[in-house]
Formats: structure tokens, C-alpha cells, sequence
């Protein structure tokens, strides 16, 4: 009798031992399942980088929306506005890329003007600049300083290190735009403000958004990441989709009234990736 209880006991506690290896190895299999999940879909190599917004020559986002703004005699214009963002031309040296563009939702900001009310939409004119990408950061480069750019960076390194780029100023924090990949509670721009509790004055990725569709029995999901910067004078939202671009852009002065809202209509990139 004690032996037939002493052997259930051992057959108890071996099935125990068993039964707790098995559940480890396949929770674990999923927790690595899962972090591949994550890596895959959250971290990229270098050369997906750049593809993550696709700057190739002749890609273009069309945006529509309205834009509010206070002009002389202290009337307030507020109209319908379209605007047209594009690759004018990508110029490559070694491992930095410059794109010459054209249009960005910016550009409506003070675009307005009281002729404008005679018009049903307002066509914003485009205003030439630069995205300077560099490893994984985008910075914002002014037509006024793209020319130097370019002559910096045909110049030979050693003149570039000593004068050029101290002289442009072009890696300012202050002019980085987007910093790759987007996280949410991801904090990029001058590392003077990045400790800021009130998340002021640097890009801050509010939240990340997962959208899905129903394609031919297909569900497909999409990737977007609410970005603010938010300052004393004024405060941009904007919505990012990963492989496309800017998806939604808005801008609110705090002074004199200055708004605009605008959202992506279309847009045709020269892109291999699979945006779903």
C-alpha cells in the first residue's frame, strides 16, 4: 500500500515538472514570437531608413483643407486651400542625401491676403526648401541657405569640417523635423527642452494610431503616429504614415489669428514598399 502511494506520488510530481516545462517553452515561443512581431514592425535597418518617408524624385502629396488668418483692417480671411508638396530633385553625397522640395503645409500659415475672399479655393503657392537626411533624422533647410548647402557639400571634407557646416548651421536641432523610426512618447529636437514635463518646444510623438480595412476579404492594418510641437507662439499637430508621409497637418498661432488644417487627398510615390 505505501508503495503504490509512493509511486502515484512520484508520477504526480514528474507530470508536475513536466506540465511546468511545457507551459515555460511555449510562453516563452510566444514571447519570442511576439518580440519578432515588434522588431519587425517597429525597427528598421539602415537602408529602409529612407524609405520610410519616400523622398524620390517626383513623388508628391496633395493636400486639402482651410486655413483662417487676420489681415489688414483686422478682417479675418478664411478660406478652402489646397497645397502641393514634391520631390523637385534628390542629390546624393556618400551617405547624406539632400531633396530640393517644393510646397509644405507651412507655407499657409500667412498665406492669405484680403483679395483672397474673391476666391473659392485658394491655391497656396509653393515655397522652395531642403530636407536634409542624415542617417535617420530629417532636418528643415531654408532657400536661403540651399545653396550653401550644396556648395558645402560638393566642397572636399576637410573644408567642409572646418568652415562649411559650423558656417550653415545646418544640423540645428531646432530645424530637425522627424527622427526615425516614430515611437510613441518618443521625444526628439534641442536637447536643451527634452526634459520639459509640459513637453514644449521639441517634437513629441503623442500617440501611435492602428487603422484597419477590409480589402477583398484581406484585413490590412496602417501605422500612424500623432506628432506635436507645441511653443509659446504657436502649436503644430501632424499625422505621420509610415512609408507614405504626412498624412494631416495643422497649425494654430497664439497671437494674431493665424490657422490652417489640412489633410493628405493624394499622392503618387516611386516607392517599392508595401504600405499595408
Amino acid at each position: 500500500m505505501m508503495k503504490r502511494n509512493s509511486s502515484k506520488h512520484i508520477f504526480s510530481s514528474v507530470m508536475h515538472t513536466v506540465l511546468i516545462v511545457t507551459t515555460s517553452l511555449v510562453l516563452g515561443l510566444t514571447a519570442c514570437r511576439s518580440e519578432d512581431l515588434y522588431v519587425h514592425r517597429e525597427v528598421l535597418d539602415v537602408n529602409s531608413l529612407s524609405d520610410y518617408f519616400p523622398l524620390a524624385k517626383g513623388n508628391y502629396w496633395k493636400y486639402s483643407g482651410f486655413a483662417a488668418q487676420a489681415v489688414s483692417g483686422g478682417k479675418i480671411v478664411e478660406k478652402p486651400i489646397r497645397i502641393t508638396m514634391e520631390v523637385k530633385d534628390v542629390i546624393e553625397f556618400g551617405d547624406v542625401k539632400l531633396c530640393i522640395m517644393s510646397g509644405h503645409p507651412i507655407d499657409a500659415a500667412w498665406a492669405l491676403k484680403p483679395e483672397h475672399n474673391k476666391e473659392h479655393i485658394v491655391t497656396i503657392p509653393p515655397k522652395k526648401y531642403g530636407y536634409l537626411f542624415v542617417s535617420n533624422k530629417i532636418f528643415y533647410i531654408s532657400e536661403k541657405k540651399l545653396a550653401l548647402l550644396i556648395k558645402c557639400l560638393q566642397e572636399p571634407p576637410a573644408h567642409q569640417a572646418k568652415d562649411c557646416w559650423f558656417e550653415g548651421n545646418f544640423l540645428n536641432q531646432d530645424n530637425l523635423e522627424f527622427d526615425f523610426p516614430l515611437f510613441k512618447k518618443k521625444r526628439f529636437g534641442p536637447l536643451t527642452w527634452l526634459g520639459r514635463p509640459d513637453n514644449k518646444y521639441f517634437w513629441y510623438v503623442k500617440d501611435k494610431l492602428i487603422k484597419y480595412s477590409l480589402e477583398k476579404g484581406v484585413v490590412k492594418s496602417v501605422t500612424e503616429f500623432e506628432l506635436i510641437h507645441n511653443t509659446f507662439p504657436g502649436r503644430i499637430e501632424l499625422r505621420f504614415q509610415q512609408f507614405i508621409g504626412i498624412r494631416k497637418w495643422s497649425y494654430i498661432h497664439h497671437g494674431t489669428k493665424a490657422e490652417v488644417d489640412v489633410t493628405l487627398i493624394d499622392y503618387d510615390l516611386d516607392s517599392n514598399i508595401n504600405t499595408n
